[in-house]
């Protein structure tokens, strides 16, 4: 088999919270998408599962900040912080068949450039579906740090928790 290939990993995250003080209400909310385009190397072919990959990441963050008065509501005022980063990327990953159907997949890795560092873990399983089993479901955890540097502010960021998700392999 070959020992190269390409992928693109796509994530959409959006979370949203409120926090109430006796004067003030804050409710952020904030969406983000990462982009990861990559080719990967297979030392020892694919068939033993373990790829060195690198790249590009993209990493759009787009946070918006709503300040009101607690008891009444009232609009204060309303934030935006939108930025976006484009980093080189350099990763391995763990690919492990445990039976037709099912895959083991793993993966850490580190992106620098415009961001100051985003490190990402992940592991899940996949459901193979379609004839060629090309189509799959995803269900794993995932944890992620994230330094970003804007206008002038530094921002550190943890992402954790599970992770749903489709592939299809081509």
């Amino acid at each position: 088999g070959s020992q190269w290939s390409a992928f693109v990993d796509l994530t959409y995250l959006e979370t949203s919270d409120t926090n109430r003080r006796p004067v003030l209400q804050v409710d952020s909310e904030s969406e983000q998408w990462f982009v990861d385009a990559a080719v990967a190397w297979w030392p020892g072919g694919k068939e033993r599962g373990l790829s060195l990959y690198g790249g590009l990441r993209y990493t759009d963050v787009d946070e918006r900040f709503r300040f009101s008065v607690a008891d009444d509501g009232e609009m204060a005022t309303d934030l935006r912080n939108d930025r976006s980063f484009l980093d080189a990327l350099l990763g391995v990953r763990q690919i492990v068949q445990l039976s037709d159907r099912w895959t083991f997949l793993a993966k850490a890795d580190y992106a620098t450039g415009e961001s100051e560092g985003i490190f990402l873990l992940q592991a899940a399983l996949r459901f193979g579906m379609g004839r060629k089993r090309q189509f799959g479901a995803i269900l794993g955890y995932r944890y992620k740090e994230a330094e970003l540097r804007h206008d002038g502010i530094e921002e550190q960021f943890t992402y954790q928790g599970p992770v749903i998700g489709f592939n299809f392999q081509i």
